[in-house]
């Protein structure tokens, strides 16, 4: 797993809560089939400021399904090329109040 900034878009407020909740390597499954996904996270402006990137599907439903557990919401997508983003992250109402 890697995550970096997007150049030009404003760090949300609840960027460090994200970093926090985001597993640590060891915590991810490695078995699958390789394929870099993108996973994109939306500040409170809409806009997609940071990105992460995942190895495998079993790694990415892990942690989709601990960033939803501890309060973000999910948007799948269907990515249409191999750069597109697969979900974006938002930040839910545990984390707005």
């Amino acid at each position: 797993m890697n995550t970096y900034l997007v150049s030009g878009s404003k760090r949300s407020r609840f960027d460090k809560e994200l970093l926090e909740d985001l597993p640590s390597p060891d915590e991810l499954p490695k078995a699958g089939v390789d394929m870099a996904m993108r996973i994109g996270v939306e500040n409170e402006f809409g806009e997609i400021y940071r990105i992460i990137e995942i190895e495998n599907v079993i790694a990415k439903k892990h942690l989709l399904d601990r960033l939803a557990q501890a309060g973000f919401w999910i948007d799948p997508l269907a990515p249409s090329t191999p750069n597109s983003l697969h979900d974006i992250v938002k930040f839910g109402d545990r984390l707005t109040q």
